[in-house]
């Protein structure tokens, strides 16, 4: 029995062992060089573009086992007084990263300039989102005056 509890522990080990690989992997898009992209020459000038990168995840591990006697009218196939075992376990998690432009930043004998990128989908969500909220709210309050 020691041997299960062996075999399962060195199973879930393993399993860990491969999430923490996928953890690095989907953290690998926070590193400098996906921030800022290669330098481009253009003319005179040097142009790259600075990105905002983003990783979240979560993850969870359990494990679990025991041993109980049972009677042989509980567990017929058993023999009176012998103890029945059972282990389990299990892991999940989840993650993303994404990147997008957020300026193109060019380098030439003036100094350094800066132009945003400007994300017309991003603004146009949040404008859909405020008018949504606002008609909420408009709605409740002519309820309670009405």
């Amino acid at each position: 029995m020691a041997q299960k509890h062996q075999d399962f522990i060195a199973a879930a080990l393993e399993q860990q062992e491969k999430s923490l690989i996928e953890i690095d992997r989907l953290l690998e898009a926070a590193r400098p060089e996906a921030v800022y992209g290669e330098p481009l020459a253009v003319g005179d000038s040097q142009v790259f573009t600075a990105c905002e990168t983003l990783a979240a995840l979560g993850f969870g591990f359990g494990l679990g086992g025991a041993e109980t006697a049972e009677s042989p009218d509980e567990a017929p196939e058993a023999d009176e007084g012998e103890a029945q075992s059972g282990s389990g376990g299990g892991g999940g998690g989840g993650g993303m990263s994404t990147g997008r432009p957020v300026a193109i930043v060019r380098v030439d004998a003036q100094g350094v300039t800066v132009e945003p990128v400007v994300d017309i989908t991003k603004i146009a969500l949040a404008a859909f989102t405020a008018l949504g909220a606002m008609f909420v709210m408009f709605a409740k309050m002519a309820k309670r005056a009405g």
